[in-house]
C-alpha cells in the first residue's frame, strides 16, 4: 500500500505549499506509515487506495474545490499533456461542445525533472449512480457524442474510448458528500452515500485520458498508426481481428468504441450489498434494444458496422442522433426506466412531475454548430489503413 502511494507521501509538502491538500494520512505527522498492515485495513477511510498509483484526489486550498491529480512522465506522456492543454486553451475551454477534461494547473515535481503533476476537476464514473430514466441516458449519449465529435473535428483521435474514460461532474448529486475513492460510501466509510438522480441536477460529461490519443493534420494519413499498446484492444475492433500488423484508422475505431460503451457498459446495474462492495449485473443487450431505448437502434447498428468504411463519422452520427430525437420522445417515454421498473422509480417520476422537474434539461434537441464536414474531411476520417509502417513525415 505504501509502495503504491509512496509518490504522494513524498510530494505532500510540495503539494500543500502549491495549494493542494491531500487526505490526512499523507501528512508527515499522521502516523499512518507507522501502522501495521492489519491496523491500516481497519482504517477504511484512509486505507482506500486507487488501482492506478499515478492518480490521487486532493482539495484546492483557496476555494475548497475537489480536484484530481495525475502524475505524468515528461518523456513518455508528452502527447497526453500536449493534447490536454490544446483543448484547455482559452479559445477552446469554454466552447459548449468541448467535453475534454480541462487542465487547471501543471506542477513540476521538485524531486524528478521527468515528472509533472496535472490538476483536473474531480470526476465520477458515469454509471454510478445508475441512470434512472431514458432522459438521463439520452442526455449522456448526446454529450458524449458531442464531445467525441469535437475531438474529431480538431483531427484528434482518442484511441481509448472505454467506460472508464467517459466521466461526469456529479458533485451536486451527493449533497452530503462521499468517500473520494469509494464514491458509493460516505466520507467516513461507515454507510452508503445518499445521492440524488440526474433529473434533480443535470451533470456535465467529460472525456478523459489522452495517453493514447493522437492529433493529425489534414495532409497526414490517419490510418498510419502502429499496433495499440494492449493486445486485447487489437481484437476489440472488428477491423483488427484478422489484422496481424495492427494498422488501423483510429477515427472509425473511436466511433465503434463509443457505440460499444453506450450499448454495453451503460446497461450495467450497480447493486450495493451489505458488504458495501459494488457488484455489476449485466443486462441482456437484446432486452435493452427491445426496451425503452430501442428508438436508437438504427444509430447503434450503423456505428457498430463491421466495415469501418461504412460507419458514420462522428458528425454524421451526431446528426443521426439529432434526427432520431426530433421531435423529442414523449415525456412519458423520457421518464421510463432504462432498466427494469419498480415502485420507487415510478414514485420518483411522479415527484419530479409534480415539482416541475423536466425529463430533459432542454425542450428541443440541441443542434451542434460546426458539425458539418465536407467531402475532403469525410474522406480523411474514413481513410483505409496502410499496410506498412508510416513515415515520420506522415504523422504530426
Amino acid at each position: 500500500m505504501v509502495q503504491l502511494e509512496g509518490y504522494w507521501f513524498q510530494h505532500q509538502p510540495f503539494l500543500h505549499h502549491s495549494g493542494y491538500i491531500l487526505r490526512s494520512k499523507f501528512r508527515p505527522d499522521s502516523g499512518w506509515l507507522k501502522l501495521s498492515e492489519n491496523e491500516k485495513i481497519h482504517h477504511r477511510d484512509d486505507g482506500a487506495i486507487y488501482p492506478k498509483p499515478y492518480i490521487m484526489d486532493a482539495t484546492r486550498a483557496h476555494d475548497g474545490k475537489p480536484v484530481m491529480l495525475k502524475a505524468l512522465s515528461t518523456k513518455r506522456s508528452t502527447k497526453e499533456l500536449e493534447i490536454a492543454l490544446f483543448f484547455s486553451a482559452p479559445e477552446r475551454k469554454d466552447e459548449p461542445q468541448n467535453h475534454c477534461v480541462p487542465v487547471w494547473d501543471v506542477l513540476q515535481s521538485p524531486f524528478d525533472q521527468d515528472s509533472q503533476i496535472i490538476v483536473m476537476p474531480r470526476l465520477y464514473e458515469i454509471d454510478e449512480p445508475i441512470f434512472d430514466t431514458v432522459g438521463e441516458a439520452l442526455d449522456c449519449t448526446r454529450q458524449t457524442f458531442e464531445g467525441l465529435e469535437y475531438m474529431h473535428r480538431h483531427h484528434v483521435a482518442h484511441k481509448d474510448i472505454t467506460v472508464l474514460n467517459i466521466m461526469m461532474d456529479a458533485r451536486d448529486l451527493y449533497p452530503h458528500g462521499h468517500h473520494p475513492v469509494h464514491t458509493w460510501a460516505t466520507a467516513p466509510h461507515t454507510d452508503i452515500a445518499k445521492h440524488l438522480t440526474r433529473t434533480h441536477i443535470w451533470p456535465r460529461y467529460y472525456i478523459i485520458d489522452f495517453d493514447r490519443s493522437q492529433r493529425f493534420d489534414t495532409g497526414s494519413i490517419p490510418a498510419a498508426l502502429t499496433t495499440p499498446v494492449s493486445p486485447p484492444s487489437i481484437q476489440f475492433y472488428p477491423e483488427n481481428r484478422h489484422n496481424r500488423r495492427g494498422f488501423f484508422n483510429p477515427f472509425p475505431a473511436d466511433v465503434y468504441a463509443l457505440a460499444s460503451v453506450l450499448t454495453n457498459n451503460l446497461t450495467f446495474v450497480s447493486i450495493i450489498l451489505p458488504l458495501m462492495r459494488p457488484i455489476h449485473i449485466v443486462i441482456d443487450l437484446q432486452n435493452y434494444y427491445r426496451g425503452s431505448m430501442n428508438f436508437l437502434r438504427p444509430l447503434w447498428d450503423s456505428m457498430l458496422c463491421e466495415d469501418p468504411v461504412l460507419r458514420p463519422t462522428m458528425s454524421e452520427a451526431l446528426e443521426h442522433l439529432t434526427l432520431l430525437c426530433t421531435p423529442l420522445p414523449s415525456r412519458c417515454r423520457l421518464r421510463m426506466p432504462v432498466y427494469s421498473t419498480n415502485i420507487r422509480q415510478q414514485y420518483r417520476q411522479v415527484c419530479h412531475l409534480l415539482r416541475g422537474r423536466r425529463a430533459l434539461p432542454y425542450d428541443t434537441f440541441p443542434l451542434t454548430t460546426g458539425a458539418q464536414i465536407d467531402f475532403k474531411e469525410r474522406a480523411f476520417l474514413r481513410a483505409k489503413p496502410l499496410d506498412r509502417e508510416p513515415e515520420v513525415s506522415e504523422i504530426q
